[in-house]
Parts: C-alpha cells; sequence; structure tokens
C-alpha cells in the first residue's frame, strides 16, 4: 500500500505505573519524595564570551514525576486564574504580555512630557522589579491564598 494511502499512527501515551501512583501521591498529600524534589540548574550564555552574571540564563533541569505533577497543577490553575489575579495585573493571563508594562510606562512618560496645559501634576516611580519572584514573603502569599479560600495544604 502506497505510503499517502496509509493512516496515520494513534499516538499511544503509556506512562509506567510507578510514574502514575508517584504523581497521585504528591498532588493527594503535596509532598514529593526527596530524590524527585530536585533541580539541577545550568547557565547557558546569552553572549559569546559572557563577562557578567547577566549575560547568563539559567536553565531548570526537574525530575520528570515532578514536571508532570506541576503541570497538572497549573492546569487547575488555569482555571481559577481569572478569578484570582486582579484586571491591572499584566503577568499569568493568557493574552496579556509582561512587555506591556512598559509599552505603557513610554506612553504614561511621553504625555507628561508633551503635556502643555493643566494645574495638575503627574509623578512617575520606577520599581525594579528584576528579582520581585526572589522576595516572596511566603506567610504573606500563605495568608491570602487562604483568604481566597485555597486549601491549606
Amino acid at each position: 500500500m502506497p505510503y499517502s494511502k496509509c493512516t496515520p499512527p494513534k499516538l499511544l501515551i503509556v506512562v509506567d505505573y510507578e510514574v502514575t501512583v508517584a504523581v497521585l501521591d504528591f498532588l493527594r498529600t503535596g509532598r514529593l519524595l526527596p530524590k524527585l524534589n530536585f533541580t539541577h540548574v545550568a547557565l547557558i550564555s546569552k553572549v559569546k564570551d559572557p563577562t557578567n552574571m547577566t549575560q547568563l540564563r539559567p536553565i531548570s533541569l526537574c525530575n520528570v514525576i515532578y514536571k508532570i505533577g506541576a503541570k497538572v497543577l497549573s492546569n487547575y490553575l488555569k482555571l481559577i486564574l481569572n478569578d484570582v489575579i486582579g484586571v491591572h495585573q499584566s503577568a499569568f493571563v493568557p493574552g496579556r504580555m509582561i512587555f506591556d508594562n512598559s509599552i505603557v510606562a513610554f506612553e504614561v512618560l511621553h504625555h507628561m512630557h508633551n503635556r502643555t496645559h493643566g494645574k495638575l501634576g503627574f509623578q512617575a516611580l520606577k520599581l525594579d522589579m528584576s528579582k520581585a519572584y526572589d522576595r516572596v514573603e511566603w506567610g504573606f502569599l500563605e495568608t491570602i491564598m487562604n483568604n481566597m479560600g485555597f486549601a491549606p495544604r
């Protein structure tokens, strides 16, 4: 039979029983075996000869079981993101891009610079958010999530 007349093979995904048990246990208990909850970080150069750390991009190499569990959790969170993230937030919502903030900031500063009348003043603040995720107060985040109705686990 010519290749063009063959039906394409059906996609078959086989997950080993132990992987399924480990992921389901992680989702049920919130605990992952220490040997599975381990990540290697590799630094990939952004330029030919990097001279400082900002010229390197970190890549996380996680265990597959960890990745499956994280993907399942993120798919559940996608269902409620619009309910828990404010309309003024720009990240984590499909269709919004974090660099939109830069465009808005440029437009605001352009308007402030070209303003020719009016008595009201304007003020702009530049905040360094490059390491915002490194400074999360986990207790605060836990309190907020509990107040939103998330389970303590």
